[in-house]
C-alpha cells in the first residue's frame, strides 16, 4: 500500500506548528489539509479508511522515532506538522481512532484555556457580576 499523496518533508524543511488551532480552523486555513479532504472526499469508504489508517499510523511511528532520536542525540523534538490525528481525520471524517485522538486533543486544549481563565478569575483579572450576568475584563 502506498502512502497518501502528501508533501514530503525533509530534515531541512521547517515544520510549522499548528498545535494551538482546532481541527475545523486548521482544515479551513491549511491548504494541504484541505487538499487531503478534497482528494479523498469522492473515493470509496474503503480507500479513505485505508489511507486514514496509514496516515494515522505514520504519525504515531514518526512521533515515536523522532522522540527516540531526540533522546539519543539530546535534541529537542521538532514540532509536528499537524497535531496527532488531524491528517487522518481530514482524509476520513469517520475514522474512529482519529476522531478520538482529535477529540482528546481539543478537550485538552479547551481545558488549558478553561484553567487559564480560572486562574485569571481567582486572581481578580475577570470580575463577574452575579446580578447582571456579565463579565468585565
Amino acid at each position: 500500500m502506498s502512502s497518501p499523496r502528501m508533501a514530503k518533508r525533509t530534515a531541512t524543511t521547517k515544520a510549522t506548528s499548528h498545535t494551538t488551532q482546532c481541527f475545523a480552523e486548521l482544515l479551513s486555513r491549511d491548504p494541504e489539509l484541505s487538499a487531503l479532504r478534497a482528494d479523498y472526499a469522492q473515493k470509496p469508504a474503503t480507500k479513505r479508511r485505508a489511507a486514514a489508517e496509514w496516515v494515522y499510523d505514520e504519525s504515531i511511528s514518526n512521533s515515536l522515532f523522532g522522540a527516540a532520536l531526540a533522546r539519543l542525540h539530546g535534541e529537542r523534538l521538532p514540532a509536528p506538522w499537524w497535531p496527532p490525528g488531524f491528517g487522518a481525520l481530514a482524509i476520513d471524517p469517520e475514522y474512529a481512532p482519529a476522531l478520538l485522538t482529535v477529540g482528546c486533543y481539543e478537550q485538552d486544549e479547551a481545558e488549558k484555556v478553561f484553567l487559564a481563565l480560572g486562574g485569571r478569575l481567582k486572581h481578580g483579572a475577570i470580575k463577574h457580576d452575579a446580578s447582571s450576568k456579565s463579565k468585565t475584563f
